[in-house]
């Protein structure tokens, strides 16, 4: 089913009102869609008023189409050979070519005339929707017809299908090579570009949009939307602007146009942000509550944040051109930067986390004054220069230069000089530090203003941005409008007013609030927004004053900060009677929170030296010090600012760390957390379910689920007093899937112990051998003189291989030289090396005291047997240079695959006590086939011995006869990286990506999967958890994936009878309405009830089946077998026995012999074997003797019998 794009609808003519109506599309299946198109401008019709619907379409025209779709403008200097300037097409052809999208054929010709495939269309919008090979909800065996697809047509068609843009026929058909027609193209762009707005102006949907949604011109505001598919933002814009306010993304946005002045992103909630401009840099201003999961920058671009806003949580800067210029403005908290680029952090500006990958080796980064950069990590070589501020640096590449002098740095072993500060430095030199932004000499705490105490006051609140401040009026001399607090110590009054501005003619009386002894106030002097007054008569008797301005009826209640003397010991006393909540802590010792009960059993006298802090309603808080006669007043601060630049980031599967900057005078931090951004924060509890107090600034919460994520918000407060903050910026993280023990290593290979819980690997580039207890995390290793490679384990032994040069085609045996080391399991020791005449690639020992060596050089090369006591060699047999070996199981037969030859292919070598039974030349058996599959070079031999598992999906039998020996069995339907058994649970786990494909071993059906926090490149099977070995975060790790966190797959919708296996033949039965199917990839015999729908039963059969037929009297089935000696196999259909079988000795090693088919006819059974060269056999049916029928002979190609 189709949807139709809808074109919002804007002010001014409409083109469709220029063309009338088109006498061919009424009732077309296409009909909507091409109205809307015609109505864009963005098609017509014909001189005769046809649209011709139904007409194929040309290359040239579906680019064409697909131009004005997206706006394209920008011309290529060279087309096609094929494509000269003056054809209509040229400036189409220039643009596509341009874009990228279009790339013409072999030849250097583009074809424009010619009607462009439904395959061809595929590629073109996969390139168009600048798609990935990601997440794909189907594959081309999802159709029918995959066969007939172009091999590299399948990727784009996987993906676009997948994502609905072309989509099958009813019979399950992709018809690839059939040209598409005109109505076809303008559905197929249809729902590549969605809704779409072509126009200037205002658009407010207020609705939500369930496909994509196309922006295709500058001048553009759109408000109020919730858009289910992609956003994009076509290069149509061009330089214009665009205002995305109150919109939701759950696709991408993709950004392909816009200025440098250009995308303002209010308030706004995206997914995933992808610039890809093709000239030119695009500005993204971010504003109000703004949020981005991810940006990726493949072009020029400026990020921008307003301040306060925190919109890009994590940026990946890729693909752009060398020259491209990618901008910061703001506070990010990660940044990747994966391609040689220039990067500029602007002042005020900070980057959390700032990591180069390899591949960016080159890459500039200025930071501008002020800019601050908290950690960077350097995985290639990279000049940073600038006046701004690096915290922390982790170099692991050569090529680093610092302009900076940084805080702290770590090298990586393989560094070994870094240009810091101007200056080469290595491992062990000194490097000059600074302070951290804010870090002063002196102790944290109150500073007393000099020369007369003053309080701290905020700085007057800025403007919104893009608002002109607002001049207030001053007040009239001698007035006052109003005051915010008034503090009395000792002879000095502190009034506290809204604004800053000349107090000077501001006259105060302070009154006795029981005596009304009135003092009068002569004026100091003004420190910002504070008037400090000096008292007549000096300092008051201790008692509540009110603070009353004689040209106002206005009075304000003082707080005098005082003492009282008990039993001639002097305590702290606070006067006030007005409506403010004040509490106060002397020193850590007690705290008051009731000015009517100021002496608790806690309390104790004042000395000199003790400090008072005080907290005034949920306004200001009060700093003195007492000097052994009377208060000092040192601060008066506004309440406790909340903590800024919170940052979340994930540390384990159930554990997160927070890290925020510090806040003046507060003494401890609250954390609450949600599950949404806007959700209801909770106090974050303890193990012992009080509320966590942390009194430094970080935290790491481990109270949380595997793959869950947390927001939080983190409060300051001052202890015992009461005073908390307002909460800080919200932040996020989400914990890993799994656990993980990190890997400072290169993986070269790898294996299990068998029984321990204990990992094996080789880092040939440090030259170690690494052993891992998983349960522990404990590491150790041992160092060789040579690089090790393969791993073999045999008898408590590891058998590592050494080499002592590269590998190298050019050289032969008789050159080659390597090592075998032996390293005891239990103790992990080295017990020796020896040395060995071969250059080793892949080794295996058997179960008889043997170690098999195949060499890595020599192309046409050996492989070795030695003795694993003496290491003497046994003997040789010939095999491909660099072939990856395996020892089977259970027989003493070795398995091979090529990695350097076309097309790869399996091999068996049968061995005897270290000899090989087959002649050494060539070496071994090869398998039935020569290219017919395509193999990875990774395979794994089942631990039942019965399959070979190929990395590319494919699984073949394992056999002790050379007829039926590595066999095709079944398709996976996906490649993998490595592969894992556990089969008394009947499964079998793969590896791919960032997930974990689990399958049911009986029938090889995934039944679900486990998700993986980095790319897999091992997996291991326990007992109840899976190991792998992960690429993440630019390191190894090894993840411990437990196994009840497997998520099921979710039922596969399916269309009829599902049958397990591969279904060789059919037989059909009338009579009984059944039909029965032979399975030749786990030997089944299904009885499919055609009434019911459903199978019946199912028979294992002891022989692979390769065709069946039935009986004339519908009694029995014969199944002709794919077995070297056993030809039918009869199973009788009242009980469904195997009734007997008919002996017959098959040509050994004919995989053509294994095509057979059977037929029942007049009492006789027809038997075709071959299909290149044919042979028939006829047999009576009642006795299985065989018949003469007549003279029949081969047919090529045929498997007609001829008489």
């Amino acid at each position: 089913m189709f949807f139709a794009v809808q074109v919002l609808s804007f002010s001014g003519p409409s083109y469709a009102e220029n063309q009338t109506s088109l006498n061919d599309i009424s009732r077309h299946w296409a009909e909507e869609e091409i109205k809307v198109w015609i109505g864009n401008g963005l098609i017509s019709g014909y001189a005769d008023r046809t649209f011709q619907p139904d007409k194929v379409i040309t290359r040239a025209e579906f680019i064409s189409l697909a131009n004005k779709a997206f706006g394209f403008s920008h011309k290529a200097d060279q087309t096609f050979k094929d494509v000269p300037q003056g054809k209509w097409f040229y400036n189409d052809v220039s643009k596509a070519k341009f874009t990228g999208y279009i790339s013409g054929f072999g030849d250097g010709t583009f074809r424009p005339d010619q009607p462009i495939t439904r395959e061809e269309s595929a590629k073109i919008i996969y390139q168009l929707m600048q798609l990935e090979e990601g997440t794909i909800t189907r594959d081309t065996e999802a159709f029918q017809d995959e066969q007939q697809m172009s091999a590299w047509s399948k990727p784009y068609i996987k993906v676009v299908a997948s994502k609905g843009y072309l989509k099958g026929y009813p019979d399950k058909s992709f018809r690839p090579q059939k040209p598409i027609t005109r109505a076809e193209a303008v559905v197929v762009l249809d729902q590549a570009v969605g809704q779409l707005i072509h126009q200037p102006g205002t658009y407010d949907l207020k609705n939500t949009v369930g496909g994509n949604l196309t922006i295709n011109s500058g001048g553009v505001t759109l408000k109020n939307a919730v858009i289910k598919g992609d956003l994009i933002l076509a290069a149509g814009i061009g330089e214009g602007e665009v205002l995305l306010d109150h919109v939701t993304v759950e696709g991408r946005t993709i950004v392909n146009g816009g200025g440098e002045h250009s995308i303002v992103i209010q308030d706004s909630s995206m997914n995933q942000v992808v610039v890809q401009k093709d000239l030119g840099r695009v500005r993204l201003f971010t504003k109000g509550d703004t949020s981005i999961s991810s940006t990726v920058v493949k072009s020029g671009a400026k990020l921008e944040e307003e301040q306060g806003n925190e919109a890009f949580k994590s940026v990946s800067v890729e693909s752009t051109s060398v020259n491209d210029l990618v901008q910061f403005e703001g506070t990010f908290a990660k940044v990747a930067v994966k391609t040689t680029v220039t990067i500029e952090i602007y002042d005020q500006s900070t980057i959390a986390l700032l990591e180069t990958y390899t591949g960016s080796e080159g890459a500039a980064i200025k930071l501008q004054d002020n800019a601050v950069l908290k950690e960077i990590i350097l995985q290639a070589a990279a000049k940073i220069t600038g006046e701004g501020t690096i915290l922390k640096a982790e170099i692991n590449a050569e090529g680093v230069s610092f302009e900076q002098i940084i805080k702290e740095y770590i090298l990586s072993e393989t560094v070994k000089v870094v240009v810091i500060g101007g200056k080469e430095v290595g491992s062990s030199s000194p490097v000059p530090t600074v302070p951290s932004p804010g870090e002063v000499s002196n102790p944290t705490g109150p500073v007393s203003p000099a020369p007369t105490p003053a309080p701290a006051s905020p700085a007057p609140e800025s403007p919104a941005p893009g608002q002109l401040p607002v001049e207030q009026p001053a007040p009239e001399p001698g007035k006052v409008l109003d005051i915010k607090a008034a503090f009395i110590v000792q002879d000095k009054l502190y009034t506290l007013y809204p604004a800053t501005y000349d107090y000077s003619a501001v006259k105060w009386n302070v009154a006795n609030s029981v005596t009304q002894d009135t003092y009068q106030t002569e004026y100091d002097k003004t420190v910002q927004d504070v008037g400090v007054y000096s008292i007549s008569g000096g300092a008051l008797p201790p008692a509540s004053y009110d603070v009353t301005n004689p040209n106002s009826s206005q009075h304000f209640s003082g707080v005098m900060l005082s003492s009282v003397t008990v039993n001639d010991s002097v305590y702290a006393k606070v006067y006030y009677s007005g409506t403010e909540t004040i509490s106060y802590q002397i020193n850590d010792s007690y705290t008051v929170h009731d000015l009517d009960n100021q002496m608790p059993a806690q309390a104790v006298p004042l000395a000199d030296g003790d400090t008072l802090a005080m907290v005034y309603g949920d306004q200001f808080e009060v700093f003195a010090t007492w000097n052994g006669s009377g208060w000092e007043l040192d601060a008066i601060n506004d309440q406790l600012e909340a903590p800024t630049h919170l940052m979340a980031s994930t540390v384990s599967n159930k554990a997160i760390a927070l890290q925020w900057d510090p806040v003046a005078n507060a003494d401890q931090y609250h954390i609450y957390y949600s599950a949404t951004p806007t959700g209801e924060f909770v106090s974050l509890k303890d193990p012992n379910g009080q509320p966590v107090t942390v009194t430094g600034t970080t935290y790491v919460d481990s109270s949380n689920l595997p793959h869950t994520t947390r927001y939080y918000v983190v409060t300051a407060a001052k202890a015992g007093i009461g005073m908390e903050s307002g909460p800080s910026n919200v932040t996020f993280a989400t914990t890993y899937y799994n656990a993980h023990i990190s890997l400072d290593f290169q993986i070269t290979d790898t294996i299990r112990h068998p029984s321990e819980p204990i990992l094996y690997i080789t880092d040939k580039s440090s030259k170690k051998l690494y052993r891992i207890n998983y349960e522990t995390g404990t590491k150790d290793s041992i160092s060789f003189s040579f690089a090790p490679e393969s791993l073999t384990y045999a008898d408590g032994k590891i058998y590592v291989s050494l080499l002592k040069a590269e590998h190298s085609s050019y050289t032969d045996i008789a050159q080659q030289q390597g090592a075998i080391a032996v390293v005891d399991a239990a103790t992990f020791t080295l017990e020796g090396t020896h040395n060995i005449a071969i250059d080793p690639f892949d080794i295996a020992a058997d179960r008889s005291g043997h170690l098999y060596v195949a060499s890595g050089s020599g192309q046409w090369t050996e492989i070795k047997s030695y003795d694993l006591n003496t290491f003497a060699e046994i003997a040789s047999s010939g095999i491909r240079q660099a072939s990856y070996i395996q020892m089977h199981p259970v027989w003493n037969k070795l398995y091979t695959i090529t990695t350097d030859s076309s097309p790869r292919d399996l091999s068996a070598y049968n061995v005897t006590n270290g000899q090989y039974v087959e002649p050494s030349y060539p070496g071994g058996y090869d398998s039935p086939y020569h290219g017919e599959y395509n193999m990875a070079p990774n395979f794994t031999i089942s631990p039942d011995g019965a399959y070979i598992f190929n990395g590319v999906g494919s699984v073949f039998m394992a056999t002790n006869k050379m007829y039926d020996d590595m066999k095709y069995v079944y398709g996976l339907g996906q490649t993998y990286a490595d592969i894992a058994f556990d089969l008394p649970s009947h499964k079998f786990y793969t590896v791919k990506n960032n997930a974990v494909q689990v399958y049911d071993y009986s029938n090889f059906k995934q039944s679900g999967l486990y998700h993986l926090d980095g790319t897999a490149k091992y997996v291991f099977n326990d007992t109840d958890k899976l190991l792998t070995i992960s690429a993440f975060a630019g390191k190894n790790v090894i993840e411990i994936v437990e196994k009840n966190t497997f998520e099921a797959a979710p039922p596969a919708p399916v269309s009829g009878i599902q049958l397990d296996g591969r279904v060789a033949d059919i037989a059909y039965d009338p009579a009984n309405q059944k039909a029965y199917a032979i399975d030749e990839a786990f030997n089944n015999l299904y009885v499919v009830d055609l009434q019911t729908q459903t199978v019946a039963n199912t028979v294992k059969l002891p022989y692979r089946p390769a065709g069946l037929t039935l009986s004339e009297d519908g009694s029995s089935l014969f199944i002709v077998n794919d077995d070297l000696n056993q030809l039918v196999t009869e199973v009788r259909l009242s009980d469904l026995k195997v009734v007997r079988h008919l002996p017959y000795t098959s040509v050994k090693d004919s995989g053509d012999f294994s095509d057979r088919h059977i037929y029942h006819k007049s009492g006789l059974l027809y038997i075709v074997m071959g299909n290149w060269e044919p042979t028939l056999l006829v047999f009576n049916s009642a006795t299985f003797a065989s018949v003469n029928y007549g003279t029949g002979y081969r047919s090529w190609r045929t498997g007609f019998l001829r008489r």
